[in-house]
């Protein structure tokens, strides 16, 4: 008996064809292009938020060192992080410090008065405003208490998107008690 000889089996050549690889690359561009408008918007949202918990944890903090150490305790619009500016916003960045003399004003080479705790200015296209407090709306006052010394005040922040809840807002009563809720921007803060 002769035995035969088959031919052997080729395997099927590895890699991908021309056609199999633009099309995998044209789904890919898609997929790209569908999450990259939804990226923007969380990286946004993640944005407002952390400018947001920001500013609520320095309140608190003014407000448990007003009740603590017995003497009012002021957060400030400050440019340079150490002292307040009358002509800045809140956008470059705030103070907190321990008002002794009760003026209102931080006293320079008074070691009482120091900065407690300082925010630099914000990145990114957030902006932050205060109203419903007088003065320029460049103070936020706690007595010894732990209430405001304003009757009310409102923080807006907000970005460029004007969807539904994109924004947020601090309100400060008079008790000194701190809410934050959404809202769109632009926000006009209602003033009690």
């Amino acid at each position: 008996m002769r035995k035969t000889l088959l031919p052997a089996r080729r395997s099927p050549p590895g890699g991908f064809t021309i056609i199999e690889l633009l099309i995998t690359l044209t789904l890919v561009a898609i997929l790209i292009a569908l999450a990259a408008p939804s990226m923007r918007e969380a990286m946004m949202s993640i944005r407002i938020t952390s400018h947001t918990n920001d500013l609520m944890g320095d309140l608190a903090i003014a407000r448990s060192e007003a009740v603590k150490r017995n003497v009012r305790m002021v957060l400030c619009a400050s440019i340079d992080g150490a002292t307040c500016a009358d002509g800045a916003n809140w956008n470059q960045g705030w103070i907190v410090f321990p008002d002794v003399d009760a003026d209102g004003a931080q006293d320079g080479g008074v070691p009482e008065e120091e900065t407690l705790k300082s925010h630099a200015a914000l990145k990114g296209e957030p902006t932050i405003g205060l109203s419903c407090v007088g003065a320029a709306n460049k103070r936020i006052t706690y007595r010894p208490t732990g209430m405001s010394s304003a009757a009310s005040a409102v923080f807006t922040i907000c970005d460029s998107r004007t969807t539904t809840n994109a924004g947020r807002t601090i309100t400060i009563n008079q008790t000194g008690r701190v809410v934050s809720a959404r809202g769109t921007c632009p926000i006009t803060a209602t003033c009690p």
